[in-house]
Formats: structure tokens, sequence, C-alpha cells
């Protein structure tokens, strides 16, 4: 007996994370290598349940749409059907993140996961999420890090010059006081130069 409420249940949760944390998934066969698109978020315009395409064909179209012939000649390769059998084999998630413009011309981080949807090998799940925000804090932050980076570096550079420069000040009357010591020792026989080099050491 199946408990349809907690079934319901994690319906609901897997169907919120999924819209949340994903624009789209797709499932692709690795023996047919074509993909189809599902669309999880809510109130879509675009329908991407379409029939299966073949990958890479797809792969090329959408690129090549999104960022034109020469652009799209940097990104296919590293997604390219075989490509992706490559790196499932060396590892059970592989992650390639990109750039895209939205409608005012503004950038948008995208980031594809690969990975096997189970232990078959026989269907690869794709995801595509915005990590625009997540991006741009990150790039907040090294900017952040390079700025406190800089004020270190400027301190240190101010606190080497003034150590430099006390030294070569205290260096000087150290080095007149050794010399007078030098004089008062020569002249301990001498009292009168000697009471003339203690008072110039004060």
């Amino acid at each position: 007996v199946v408990d349809i409420t907690s079934q319901r249940l994690n319906e609901e949760i897997m169907k919120n994370v999924a819209s949340t944390d994903y624009e789209y998934f797709a499932l692709i066969d690795v023996s047919e290598r074509s993909i189809r698109f599902f669309d999880v978020r809510v109130n879509c315009e675009k329908d991407y349940t379409a029939e299966t395409e073949d990958y890479d064909e797809k792969l090329r179209c959408f690129f090549t749409a999104a960022h034109g012939t020469e652009a799209a000649l940097e990104h296919i390769p590293q997604l390219s059907f075989d490509r992706i059998i490559d790196e499932l084999r060396k590892t059970d998630v592989y992650v390639y993140s990109f750039v895209l413009s939205d409608t005012e011309g503004r950038p948008l981080r995208k980031q594809l996961k690969y990975s096997w949807l189970n232990a078959s090998h026989e269907v690869i799940l794709l995801t595509r999420a915005d990590i625009s925000e997540a991006y741009r804090q990150e790039l907040e932050q090294y900017r952040q890090m390079e700025e406190a980076l800089r004020m270190a570096n400027e301190a240190n550079r101010a606190k080497t010059e003034f150590v430099s420069r006390i030294s070569h000040d205290i260096r000087t009357p150290l080095g007149i006081i050794s010399n007078m010591t030098e004089f008062a020792l020569a002249d301990l026989k001498n009292e009168a130069a000697l009471i003339d080099d203690l008072n110039k050491i004060r």
C-alpha cells in the first residue's frame, strides 16, 4: 500500500525544487544520440516538451542562434555528444558555464550540468540553471578581496617606508654617539677633552 499523501508531498517537493533551481531539464538518449527537453518553470512561454531531436544538431542550432557562428565554435566542442560521454566516463557529473544576453543586452550566466540518469548509463540527465546572481556575488566578493589585498599592500609598503626612515633616523645619532664614545675612550687621560666628548654625547 502506497501512502498517497507522502507520494504527493514528494512530487510537490521535487516540482518546487525543479522549478526554483532549474530553467529546464532534458534527457539525452545515448544509443540514439538524441535529446528531449522538459520545461520545469511555471507559465513558461516556450514549449520545451517538443519531440526528440538530434543532440549535436540541436546544440549547434542553439549556440549559433544565441551567439553567432564564430562564438558558437568556442562552446560546441566542449559540449559535443562525444565530449560529454568522455567526461562522464571520467566523472559522474560534467558542468559547463557560459554567458547569454537577455532581451535588454544584460549578460546572464548559465550552467549546464550533465549526469547519468541511472546506473545503466543509457540516459543522460541535462539541467540548465541561471547562476547569474551567484556569479555576480562571486565577482563582488573577488573585487572586495582584491581591494582588501591592495589596501593591505599599501599599509605594508607604508610600514616598510616608516621603519626604513626611522631606522635611518636612529642610525645617524647612534653612529655619532658611537664615534664620540670612541673619542671619549681615547681621551681618558685628558680630562678636559674627555669632558668635552661626554658633553657632546649628552
